[in-house]
């Protein structure tokens, strides 16, 4: 007997052409800077390039970081590449990533996270020195509190 007939195999889909450019999405207006840095998935010096730029001009096909220059050591080839990348990659590859080195870089995610972290310090001195317990101490052993040794603990306990 002849060996049973196989269905006719499914067509091929055409062979895929490379696709175009993609252009910047719709409403891609990045003005708030620090927080599409966190969108772009960047890490280590890559991240601190970015967290070190401020965004100084966006057009649908062109942006323009300003860099410190205290961290122009930041802006090599390598650390460049990779954060046009990431951007290209949120934005489209039609978009031209500038960088351009000022004395000080303006709004930058580096800039938010350190005032964020004086202002939690600040508040943390003030919490203390109004503190009921710790103004008993200072009134009964003639303690003092010394502002400058209130600082951020670097392994915080895990939050339950």
């Amino acid at each position: 007997p002849a060996p049973p007939r196989q269905p006719p195999a499914a067509p091929r889909p055409p062979p895929q052409q490379q696709a175009a450019p993609k252009a910047p999405a719709a409403g891609a207006d990045i003005g708030d800077w620090p927080a599409f840095v966190q969108t772009l998935g960047l890490d280590g010096a890559a991240r601190q390039l970015a967290a070190h730029c401020a965004l100084v001009a966006q057009s649908p096909f062109e942006i323009r970081l300003t860099l410190a220059k205290r961290n122009d050591h930041l802006l090599t080839d390598n650390l460049r590449n990779r954060l046009v990348a990431a951007v290209q990659e949120r934005l489209g590859r039609a978009v031209k990533v500038q960088f351009a080195v000022a004395e000080a870089a303006q709004d930058t995610p580096a800039a938010r996270q350190a005032q964020t972290e004086d202002e939690e310090l600040r508040l943390a001195r003030e919490r203390i020195a109004s503190d009921s317990n710790v103004r008993q101490m200072a009134e009964l052993f003639g303690a003092e509190v010394i502002p400058e040794s209130i600082r951020k603990n670097p392994n915080p306990p895990p939050r339950k």
